[in-house]
This record gives structure tokens, sequence and C-alpha cells, in this order.
């Protein structure tokens, strides 16, 4: 097995994303290998400070809604493996010590997460909000996005969703 197969790119699309860019990027910084930025014009500091933590920053037009940005994005990793994060999510220590393992099963080319939706600071575990999976984990090349606003995004390849409990969420802060 060649050593560059479980290499991981993190990917983040933003927009003002300056209170949340750093623990975002840090939640997982010790399990990826490259950091993607790609911004819409941001008027904080967001790209300053991911900057300062090591991300490539692709400065692009605000098309006033995520997919094709998140397409442009999907475009720059040099790994074999992207990992989709949005500026206010976070990987909880539990899932991140499972990602690196997941990448090493040759059985599947993408992964959903369940999300962990907080909402004014409680998270929401009825209706729709939990488990509420995403696909985030995949084979870099394997996903795009249609360009309407929240879609599924298009997977070509064997897909494995981890359980529904709280160590494999990503943590989403509305």
């Amino acid at each position: 097995m060649d050593q560059n197969d479980d290499k991981i790119t993190l990917v983040i699309n933003t927009k003002n994303e300056e209170k949340n860019i750093k623990d975002c990027i840090l939640s997982a910084k010790d399990i990826v290998d490259e950091i993607i930025v790609v911004d819409m014009i941001s008027n904080d500091k967001t790209i300053e400070i991911a900057e300062k933590l090591g991300a490539k920053v692709f400065k692009i037009k605000d098309y006033g809604y995520v997919e094709p940005a998140k397409n442009f994005a999907l475009s720059k990793p040099t790994t074999k493996w992207t990992l989709v994060i949005d500026g206010d999510e976070r990987l909880t220590k539990d899932l991140r010590s499972k990602i690196p393992q997941l990448v090493k099963d040759k059985k599947y080319d993408g992964f959903k997460f369940p999300f962990k939706n907080i909402l004014l600071g409680k998270w929401i575990k009825h209706g729709m909000w939990w488990p509420d999976y995403h696909l985030r984990l995949f084979r870099t090349g394997y996903l795009n996005w249609p360009l309407k606003v929240h879609q599924e995004p298009n997977f070509s390849g064997r897909l494995f969703q981890l359980d529904p409990v709280e160590k494999n969420a990503v943590v989403h802060y509305n």
C-alpha cells in the first residue's frame, strides 16, 4: 500500500467565519495533511486566521450561495481523501481518532457522519435534527455538488454510514 493512500485534505468554504475558523481548523488539523480554505470575499479576519493556521487560501467571488464555491474547493486537494467541514462545525476527539482508521479501510469510498446540531446552546435530538447524516469524508474526485442550493451531493462509490452515536458525530453550531 502506498503511504499517500491515507493522506487527507481538509476543505472549508468560508465567508466571514472569523469567530469560527480557528476552532474549526484546530478540530481537524492533527489528522490532515493539507488544509484548503475557499473564501467568498470575507470582510473580517477569516483569511488571516486561516493562513496563520497553515491553510492554503483561495479567494473567489461571492456567488450568493456556497455550492459553486464547494465545487471549486473540491478541485484543489492533492491527497487521495477529502474531508469537508463548514466553519461552524467541529470534529469531536472520538471522530478525529476514527477518521484515519476509516481511510485505511479499502472497502469504502465515502463516509456519512451523524451531525450533532447545537441550536441556542442546546443539542437538538428530535425530529430530523438527529442524527442528520452528511457525507463529509470521501475519496478525492468522487463527489460534486449540484449547482442548486441545499441539494445532496452527487457521489459515485461505495458508501458507509457511521452509527448514530454521539462519539461518531460532527458537532454543528447552528
